[in-house]
């Protein structure tokens, strides 16, 4: 419930969250519709496999992916600019990347910004244009995966009030209605601060988020 929650309030952050990110010029729109097409099949995948499989293992596949993330992001690398060389790799091993992405994100309930921001970073896509094209396909993962979710779990016993199929309304709406107009005043520190200082504060969060579930499950 948890993690279907959490990609149905993903979809109202990412469209004020991309759009906050468009308007300062940070979405990538050929990378968005080249990466898109994956991102939703993996989505679908993975929602579908995550509700067949324990909560527990959700958990701590959620938790390992995330503190893996985490070291990616500090590790040592070539130069953060807006002018550093893409290298991006063939169609085939790009579309792979994004079913990847997506089905691991519909399995940890999220919008895919701490798999696709790593990656799009490797390929050379300066970091506040990762992020922003980032925000705008965590769209094309929560809304599939949100559905599977609601369809997965719609003939369960025993689920709580206000529940349809593993997604909560009354957690989405309150969640929702607070990051909605949150998110455009993330991207604005976001731009505001210096590639590394994002590339650490984003790396921070992700390991003690891992580290605080990892702890409750093991």
């Amino acid at each position: 419930i948890a993690v279907g929650t959490s990609l149905a309030t993903i979809i109202p952050t990412s469209v004020a969250s991309a759009r906050a990110h468009a308007r300062k010029g940070a979405v990538d729109t050929e990378l968005f519709k080249l990466l898109a097409p994956g991102i939703a099949a993996g989505a679908v995948a993975g929602a579908f496999v995550a509700t067949l499989i324990d909560g527990r293992a959700l958990g701590s596949i959620f938790g390992f992916v995330a503190l893996f993330v985490a070291v990616d992001l500090v590790r040592p690398r070539g130069a953060t600019n807006a002018n550093i060389e893409v290298r991006l790799p063939g169609r085939a091993p790009t579309s792979a990347a994004a079913g990847a992405i997506g089905f691991v994100s519909a399995l940890m309930g999220i919008g895919g910004g701490s798999l696709t921001v790593p990656l799009l970073t490797y390929w050379g896509i300066a970091i506040h244009r990762a992020i922003g094209t980032s925000a705008a396909l965590g769209l094309i993962i929560a809304v599939p995966a949100a559905v599977g979710y609601v369809i997965g779990g719609f003939d369960t016993a025993n689920l709580p009030p206000g529940n349809i199929g593993y997604v909560n309304v009354f957690g989405f709406v309150l969640i929702a209605a607070t990051t909605f107009f949150t998110a455009p005043a993330g991207t604005r520190i976001a731009h505001a601060i210096s590639p590394r200082a994002l590339r650490w504060a984003f790396a921070t969060f992700l390991a003690i988020t891992a580290i605080r579930l990892l702890s409750r499950l093991l």
